[in-house]
């Protein structure tokens, strides 16, 4: 049995220990926002947290995350999903997002595109981070 924290909730696992964790999060738990891109750990698309690390879950086994914590796309508020498109696109500055509206869509496996609809965005002060 693995115990493995994701997205906030206590989840056991009694199946392959060699199983990866990307098919556990998308055909057991539901969760596919992460996806398969390359099956190598190149592409990207499968990147998770794990204990807030990134980590490529299409090569990350099952056995490997005992005892850990798990976050994917679907853990992330609305915050941090725009900081993190933020981020990727401006730079390092963060913003605080008072209020959105976010969908998901993946045209390309390999690229996450987030379509926000933000009522309020503003720069976070020079200070924070």
């Amino acid at each position: 049995m693995i115990d493995v924290k994701v997205n906030g909730s206590q989840r056991q696992f009694d199946g392959d220990p060699d199983m990866p964790l990307l098919w556990y999060l998308r055909d057991l738990l539901q969760y596919t926002g992460t996806k398969f891109g390359c099956g190598m750990g190149l592409c990207g698309s499968c990147t998770v947290h794990l204990n807030g690390a990134a980590t490529r879950s299409c090569v990350t086994s099952m056995k490997d995350v005992a005892g850990k914590e798990v976050t994917t796309i679907e853990g992330l508020s609305a915050n941090e999903a725009v900081n993190l498109v933020y981020r990727l696109e401006r730079g390092a500055r963060p913003v605080t997002v008072k209020k959105a509206l976010i969908r998901q869509r993946f045209d390309d496996p390999a690229k996450l595109d987030l379509s926000l609809t933000i009522a309020l965005i503003k720069p976070a002060p020079a200070g924070q981070r």
